[in-house]
């Protein structure tokens, strides 16, 4: 399969966000920037989204956990919103700083029209608060 058939863009939030892309091969999704087109291209190379970590809430935003083509893991910044359709869409545990914890209610509940008010994330431990 050639390099750009192997990517589906599923959902792209550049040029002052990043674009989530499905890589068809292994079936991983990998988050990029607006450096390159596909996530390949971009500066910083595949970054793959890593979903046994929390998506990060704080004041001035979130961050998504990712792990490049070495295997070393770090975080890209993402906008409230953006992240929590991230975590909706990949099934992503939150966690919320103390100062952000007042949102976590409103963010972590959505309404399905057959079964009401459900939980949003089942994956792992969920939920979590940091507590100072």
């Amino acid at each position: 399969m050639e390099n750009r058939e192997r990517w589906l863009k599923l959902y792209d939030y550049r040029p002052q966000g990043h674009a989530f892309f499905e890589d068809l091969v292994t079936g991983r999704i990998a988050v990029a920037d607006g450096s390159g087109n596909l996530p390949p291209d971009t500066e910083d190379g595949i970054l793959w989204l890593n979903v046994d970590e929390p998506v990060v809430f704080r004041d001035n935003g979130a961050s998504v956990s990712v792990i490049d083509e070495k295997g070393e893991c770090s975080s890209v910044p993402m906008r409230h919103d953006r992240a929590i359709e991230a975590a909706w869409r990949f099934g992503l545990d939150l966690r919320f700083t103390e100062s952000v914890s007042r949102f976590a209610k409103i963010l972590t509940w959505m309404v399905d029209p057959e079964e009401g008010h459900r939980h949003m994330w089942t994956r792992g431990e969920g939920i979590k608060f940091d507590e100072k």
